[in-house]
């Protein structure tokens, strides 16, 4: 069993390029019930289907993630985002995952 709290901080802003917003994301685990194997799955990117399974055997009932990014719809209609994660705080490995990307719609 996974208790999971976390915060969000972002702040949208306009320019003569179209309408930005970066933004702050940190999540803190605790596993009440910790086996000896698992598998961390929620390593992924908001924006993609990119995946990054973490296996672990150290002993870290706690750990945390952290994701800083920035999205941004530019005035023909272009959306972009770049995203950093990382997971903290396990014993054995230091994983990060980054995304960008562009979608363009076609009319």
């Amino acid at each position: 069993m996974t208790f999971i709290s976390g915060a969000t901080i972002s702040k949208p802003f306009r320019t003569s390029l179209g309408l930005f917003q970066p933004y702050v994301k940190s999540y803190l685990h605790y596993d009440y019930q910790y086996d000896s194997d698992r598998i961390i799955s929620q390593f992924r990117s908001a924006y993609t289907s990119s995946n990054l399974p973490v296996i672990t055997q150290a002993d870290d009932r706690f750990y945390g993630r952290f994701h800083a990014g920035v999205s941004g719809a530019f005035n023909d209609k272009w959306i972009g985002y770049a995203e950093a994660s990382t997971l903290v705080g396990l014993n054995d490995s230091n994983p990060a995952l980054y995304s960008v990307g562009v979608i363009i719609p076609f009319r």
